[in-house]
């Protein structure tokens, strides 16, 4: 909210956010929180950056005044309303408010907690540490106590969905497969990939070699699975790596790409990785103590060919570690019926997208003809268009 940047070559100093100025959450942007070194026990700073990955435009979203403390995995809500963030809170024991709480900011940065140390939150922490599945139920990592809290989508009471003798351990990062419905889990403590069933029956996955600190893990749409940390054994020593596996499928694992920081002992930092709304880039943030600041990657997912589209210098002088990151992706309106072309109203162009295909074959892999199906009946026929016209200008 305080400052503005754009990544040229040099960066400049611009107004607002237009997010913040529209009071609206902006699809495509990218949400980052970072955090100094000290946190807020030590008089750190923090914040949630937002950036736009076309022109690398960055801005200050939220930051310590708005009470966020030792910040770590960000998540949009359903319904793409509010943006969640976990906060650890201070780290020492019996501090007030040490044990931690989830945070939900509207679009213009007003914030409210949700979830406290009173619903079972015990220091809530991981670079991707937050998700919902598709019935919209929230689950959290519960570092403190290695457990996966999981939070009904009435508002009910949470239950551990998952804990240390599945193999959680410490902080991490969650995220479901879109096609099975299994989550998936990683942390730099736990030094392992599991799969949990809807039923919470966990297995391990995979673990690949030479990698020492697996940190954040996403999934694209078509349930293809990127998995990212620190500790791969390099050319020039300890890297960031990312790797992919096809399908979900822990056969096909590869080495998408590694390297992106400056040799040695810059690749130790929180990373935090996640796929844009099109599954045609990676974001990834990483820390680098050289730099100072950090970075925020798009990398192509299938050859790995990555460029920075931001320097978290806009935040700080001092290096910064990434320990969360989202981006907003608005749910698709439903589609208005009788909208047999899908262009967002019902009027003569869709009575005549039907007429043009009377007699088509409904089912039979032609999904135009299926469109022209407006009644459901199996046909195409003059019904179909009746159904149009009668629903004329329904859609906004």
């Amino acid at each position: 909210m305080r400052v503005t940047s754009v990544l040229l070559g040099v960066w400049c100093l611009l107004g607002l956010a237009a997010s913040t100025l529209a009071g609206e959450f902006i699809p495509g942007h990218v949400y980052v929180s970072v955090e100094e070194f000290e946190v807020c026990d030590f008089g750190g700073q923090e914040a949630i950056l937002e950036i736009d990955p076309v022109t690398g435009e960055t801005s200050i979203f939220a930051d310590s005044s708005d009470g966020i403390c030792a910040a770590s995995g960000l998540a949009f809500t359903p319904d793409s309303a509010h943006l969640r963030l976990l906060n650890a809170g201070h780290l020492f024991p019996g501090e007030e408010g040490w044990l931690g709480w989830v945070q939900e900011f509207d679009p213009t940065g007003a914030s409210t907690i949700p979830l406290d140390a009173s619903d079972g939150l015990q220091m809530p922490f991981g670079y991707n540490g937050l998700d919902y599945d598709e019935a919209g139920n929230f689950y959290l990592v519960n570092a403190f106590e290695s457990t996966i809290l999981r939070f009904p989508a009435d508002g009910g009471p949470g239950e551990v969905f998952a804990d240390e003798d599945d193999g959680i351990y410490g902080r991490g990062a969650i995220d479901f497969d879109p096609i099975s419905g299994d989550l998936f889990y990683t942390g730099d403590l736990a030094d392992v990939i599991l799969r949990i069933t809807p039923a919470g029956d966990a297995s391990v996955f995979d673990l690949p070699p030479n990698s020492e600190f697996l940190q954040t893990l996403a999934f694209d749409r078509v349930g293809n699975l990127f998995v990212a940390g620190f500790g791969h054994d390099g050319p020039h020593g300890s890297e960031y790596a990312v790797y992919r596996y096809d399908n979900a499928d822990p056969g096909t694992r590869r080495l998408l790409v590694s390297g992106f920081t400056n040799p040695c002992c810059s690749a130790s930092f929180p990373t935090a990785l996640t796929v844009s709304p099109d599954d045609t880039q990676l974001y990834y943030a990483v820390g680098d103590v050289f730099a100072p600041g950090g970075f925020l990657y798009s990398i192509d997912p299938n050859d790995g060919s990555w460029v920075i589209l931001a320097d978290f210098s806009v935040f700080t002088d001092f290096f910064v570690m990434p320990t969360g990151i989202a981006v907003y992706d608005p749910p698709v309106p439903a589609q208005c019926e009788g909208d047999a072309n899908a262009d967002g109203n019902v009027d003569p162009l869709d009575s005549g997208y039907v007429l043009a295909r009377f007699g088509c074959l409904v089912g039979e892999g032609d999904a135009d003809c299926d469109a022209a199906d407006q009644n459901g009946d199996g046909a195409v026929d003059p019904l179909d268009v009746g159904y149009v016209l009668a629903r004329f200008g329904e859609c906004p």
